[in-house]
């Protein structure tokens, strides 16, 4: 059995971790002024303070695109996963 485990950025893993672990990580979008971002790949932490202090309103977040999940998963069996553990927040957290 080969497992990959995935998760969402708002995990807030390092690279070590992810590294270490073998975790892959998916972007969630941020939404800030009318504009998204991709966390931790178009949107650092700091940019993100930066810009919520000149945001007009609060920022919002979305789910990932459901294409990209399905390419990802399928890539991982592509690499010999026949197990996928997918951890994520809920809508209502």
């Amino acid at each position: 059995m080969k497992i990959a485990i995935v998760t969402d950025s708002t995990a807030y893993l390092t690279k070590e971790e992810t590294d270490k672990y073998n975790i892959t990580v998916v972007p969630i979008p941020v939404i800030i002024d009318g504009r998204e971002y991709n966390e931790g790949i178009d949107l650092t932490t700091t940019e993100f303070y930066d810009k919520l202090k000149n945001s007009q309103a609060f920022p919002s977040t979305s789910q990932p695109p459901i294409g990209e999940m399905i390419d990802l998963y399928n890539s991982l069996a592509d690499k010999g996963y026949d197990t996928v553990i997918s951890i994520h927040l809920a809508s209502t957290i």
